[in-house]
């Protein structure tokens, strides 16, 4: 057995109905509380009423900020900020995806730090200190792991990047995993969050250095989650079992990718969404996927072979290499039967952003992770391939 390292700092309440348990959660560690949320919509308007009902009850004043943006920017933080200062909030409630769970991340760093949040972003970034808001998140949707990682990603627009505050400080003080909250989720969103979902846990296997035992049979049970769950509930989103199981894994990701970190896709992921922010992080992974994997799977042949079999038990007839192979193949019948294949050129990417796409997946230190260590030459290649594949 390999050398385990873990370590989860979070308290996590799962389970069907647990939302019902915010307004006492958030009691516990304050009395002015800054919701953040995206605006308004119908599929999520009453989850917010109920847990701003849920709140009062408890005795803690809310002050709703609904100024998230999906790919959230560092205008949305700071906008939070201002409002959360304004208000004297002592506890920030991120209330939905990744994108409003990170921005209430980075809205404690922002009120409780000298400067802007960006400034404490991973790269060239200060530390951020022992001192934040208390973050509660409760996740809507089943796929990010927001509500049990340590970072927190937001785009600077005005230079195009996408980076991300990173240290165990911004695991959430707890996180609700209630999969009721997760039943209105669209078909497209269920497919692009649940196939992020998929990859935190790939990547977490497939990690040229910190994988580990205990690591690996979080990341296993998330990959046969989705794979059984996902086209499920994505033609029936009312299924419970389906739904509880992505949220599941979900949360398994998350975990993974706190104790190991993500590899190439998720960097490259992270520079598309600085680049063409109107493309949705789990959209991203799909672009890049397909290329990815047939350009690794020969150095990952184990791995490669165990993902294989789980999409296709008969391939435990094959050898190692012919099913590591085939595992590529896997994954592009599963990206397109959840409705994920898709291109660059599909998304109304122009090939000139390519070039600053490939750049920007340099500065951020996922590149290193993976099984093979790119050269600027391999990931223009790559990006190259995704850019029109049929």
């Amino acid at each position: 057995m390999r050398n385990i390292n873990y370590y989860y700092p979070s308290h996590i309440c799962f389970g069907w109905g647990r939302v019902s348990e915010v307004g006492d959660i958030v009691a516990q560690y304050g009395k002015r509380c800054l919701m953040v949320t995206v605006k308004p919509f119908p599929a999520l308007e009453p989850v917010f009423k109920r847990i701003k009902k849920l709140c009062a009850d408890a005795g803690v004043e809310i002050f709703h900020f609904s100024g998230v943006q999906p790919n959230p920017t560092t205008d949305n933080v700071d906008a939070g900020v201002i409002m959360g200062e304004k208000n004297k909030a002592d506890v920030i409630l991120g209330v939905g995806g990744g994108s409003s769970i990170d921005t209430a991340k980075c809205i404690s760093v922002g009120m409780t730090h000298k400067g802007d949040a960006w400034d404490y972003r991973v790269i060239d970034g200060k530390p951020i200190e022992d001192k934040l808001l208390p973050i509660i998140a409760v996740s809507t949707t089943a796929g990010t792991g927001a509500e049990v990682t340590a970072a927190a990603v937001v785009s600077k627009t005005d230079i195009h990047l996408k980076y991300a505050l990173y240290d165990t400080l911004l695991c959430p003080t707890v996180g609700i995993v209630d999969p009721e909250l997760t039943l209105t989720l669209p078909p497209h969103i269920t497919a692009s969050t649940g196939w992020d979902a998929f990859c935190h846990s790939f990547e977490a296997y497939t990690h040229n250095s910190a994988a580990s035992d205990y690591v690996d049979m979080h990341a296993l049970e998330g990959i046969r989650l989705v794979i059984k769950n996902l086209p499920i509930a994505i033609k029936d989103g009312q299924n419970k079992e389906a739904r509880e199981a992505l949220h599941w894994a979900n949360t398994l990701g998350g975990l993974s990718i706190l104790n190991s970190g993500v590899t190439l896709p998720h960097g490259m992921g992270m520079a598309i969404g600085g680049s063409a922010p109107h493309i949705a992080h789990g959209e991203a992974l799909a672009i890049m996927y397909p290329a990815i994997n047939r350009w690794t799977w020969k150095k990952s042949i184990n791995q490669y072979a165990t993902i294989a079999r789980i999409f296709n038990p008969d391939l435990i007839k094959e050898s190692d290499e012919v099913a590591a192979e085939k595992c590529c193949d896997e994954m592009d019948k599963f990206l397109k039967d959840i409705g994920m294949w898709m291109n660059f050129k599909d998304k109304n990417v122009s090939e000139s952003t390519l070039k600053g796409i490939a750049e920007d997946t340099f500065k951020l230190p996922d590149y290193t992770n993976h099984a093979i260590v790119p050269t600027a030459e391999d990931v223009m290649d790559l990006l190259k391939k995704s850019y029109s594949r049929i």
